[in-house]
């Protein structure tokens, strides 16, 4: 499955490189794919890229300071001062966001879900324990329907 990955990563890499855009499907492997690709019991797609000429070419997106993202020799839990540095520029892009909410969609949200900065509306959106819970069943489920040991 890694080797397929690297693989994936690397035609990704290569059609960049064409100037063709790419977009990878993160959640792929928790959902029941061997039937929409019509696979072979013993395969399961572990990954997904889309190809295609993009409408328009992106500007660069702002990359996280190295020291943030590259440990040496051990792993080091960064402080929340920290967190707050190296994530500034991102979180600030939640405050242009939510300025655009109504009022009762702000308050919505900081009442049923707690959320006050971008960091906890993906966490609470995208990685709930159920939305977890769920995808992990399905991968579970994916590999076991191809006769794979876990």
């Amino acid at each position: 499955m890694w080797d397929a990955l690297i693989a994936l990563h690397n035609i990704a890499i290569a059609a960049e490189s064409m100037r063709l855009g790419t977009c990878y499907i993160g959640m792929i492997l928790g959902t029941e794919n061997q039937e929409l690709f019509e696979l072979p019991d013993y395969v399961f797609a572990a990954g997904m890229l889309s190809i295609g000429y993009p409408a328009n070419i992106p500007g660069l997106r702002t990359c996280l300071p190295v020291d943030t993202l590259v440990h040496k020799n051990t792993y080091k839990i960064p402080t929340d001062e920290e967190l707050k540095e190296n994530y500034k520029e991102w979180l600030s892009k939640w405050d242009k966001f939510f300025e655009k909410l109504s009022d009762e969609k702000k308050q919505q949200w900081n009442k049923e879900l707690g959320i006050k900065n971008n960091v906890q509306y993906i966490t609470k959106t995208a990685y709930a324990k159920e939305i977890i819970e769920d995808s992990s069943n399905n991968i579970v489920k994916n590999i076991r329907k191809a006769e794979y040991r876990i």
